[in-house]
């Protein structure tokens, strides 16, 4: 989630960008905060590479997470 109370989705993504081992996995933020500035920050903090606005139908986020699994095999 974008909005967490001790550190935003936003910084902790930030941080793990820095882990050679975490660099390119990808973060899908599952937020209420789906407005356009928080989309842009998302892409702009580097490699966010989707984002689902509250509420959500859970069939998008299991299509979603299949989509990035299946591309990794690839």
């Amino acid at each position: 989630d974008v909005d967490m109370p001790v550190m935003s989705g936003l910084d902790l993504c930030k941080q793990m960008r820095t882990m050679p081992l975490h660099a390119e996995t990808p973060v899908i933020f599952v937020t209420s905060l789906s407005d356009f500035n928080t989309r842009a920050q998302s892409i702009l903090i580097g490699g966010v590479v989707d984002l689902i606005g509250k509420p959500f139908p859970f069939l998008e986020l299991g299509v979603k997470a299949l989509i990035y699994l299946y591309r990794g095999k690839c």
